[in-house]
Parts: C-alpha cells; sequence; structure tokens
C-alpha cells in the first residue's frame, strides 16, 4: 500500500467528483485485471482503488472536500 500510496502522490483531492473520477479509474483498471485473469495486476489494482479510497477519506475528514 505504501509503493501504491507513493506512486499515487500525496495530494489531496478538491471535491466529490475528483473522488469518485479516482475510484472510478482505478475500479475499472481492476475489472480489466479481473477480465484477463491476471491475479498480479488485479491484485495491484485493488490495492489503487483501496488507496483512493482512503485518500478520499483524508480529503473529507480534514474539509478539503
Amino acid at each position: 500500500v505504501i509503493g501504491t500510496m507513493n506512486r499515487k502522490g500525496s495530494g489531496s483531492f478538491v471535491s466529490l467528483h475528483e473522488i469518485l473520477g479516482s475510484l472510478t479509474e482505478e475500479y475499472l483498471e481492476f475489472e480489466s485485471a479481473v477480465h484477463d485473469k491476471s491475479f498480479r495486476n488485479a491484485r495491484e489494482e485493488l490495492y489503487d482503488v483501496a488507496v483512493s479510497a482512503i485518500l478520499g477519506l483524508v480529503a473529507m475528514k480534514i474539509n478539503e472536500v
């Protein structure tokens, strides 16, 4: 997860729509990996989904959204 956060950056979201866009993009990448039956890629994409969700929650918690 730390590696994913390092790759994605620590910048926060500025709106709920930005959070939704990030989660949707990561979900679609996860879905694609599942359809490709790539366990390794699916796991990496699922980490990305989780990191996007956590960063969204953090942004909401500190009232940046």
